[in-house]
């Protein structure tokens, strides 16, 4: 990455749980202008989703939060840079192994975590759900009745699930007994 970039830090609410969780973005905007969530639980912390842009400011930002736990990446937009983020926290990544094939790198230091089946508590209270949708392995996390989604339901405004896919992401949520917030 060439220019100035940081990491930007916004806390997502401040009631029933949010204040619980930060999103983090980097700014001027770079490639597909990711972002991740920080969630902060009681049995450590999960970051949600990866972004390119890892800073001294961001390291020192969560570890000052005690670290991470785990690190549950959506969908294969986010892979980037997964294995410098485990490298530095010391934590597992989780990918849906439906998406292996978009994986780049060899993870030397055997921090990736593949999630087989429907879903994988990932810490207590943290669960990964493999909806499909986006791409085949596409993963939301459920949270304190919180449903982070990324991208795995609606790719952009305008370019909507094909009927087959959004039926998919339906008919799992209500197989792992999620009904709504």
């Amino acid at each position: 990455m060439r220019g100035k970039y940081e990491n930007k830090f916004q806390k997502v609410g401040d009631r029933d749980g949010e204040e619980q969780m930060w999103s983090i973005w980097t700014e001027p905007k770079f490639g597909i202008g990711q972002r991740c969530v920080f969630v902060q639980t009681d049995h450590g912390n999960v970051l949600w989703d990866c972004m390119t842009n890892l800073d001294e400011e961001t390291v020192n930002f969560i570890k000052q939060k005690e670290g991470l736990k785990a690190i549950v990446i959506s969908h294969p937009h986010y892979y980037t840079t997964h294995l410098e983020w485990a490298q530095v926290f010391d934590c597992p990544v989780y990918l849906a192994s439906n998406d292996k094939e978009w994986i780049s790198r060899e993870d030397q230091r055997g921090c990736r975590r593949f999630i087989e089946g429907t879903s994988q508590q990932i810490i207590p209270g943290v669960t990964a759900i493999k909806v499909g949708g986006h791409f085949p392995g596409s993963l939301v996390l459920l949270w304190n009745k919180k449903l982070l989604i990324a991208d795995s339901f609606v790719t952009t405004p305008v370019c909507p699930l094909a009927r087959a896919s959004a039926r998919q992401v339906v008919l799992t949520m209500i197989a792992v007994g999620f009904v709504s917030c």
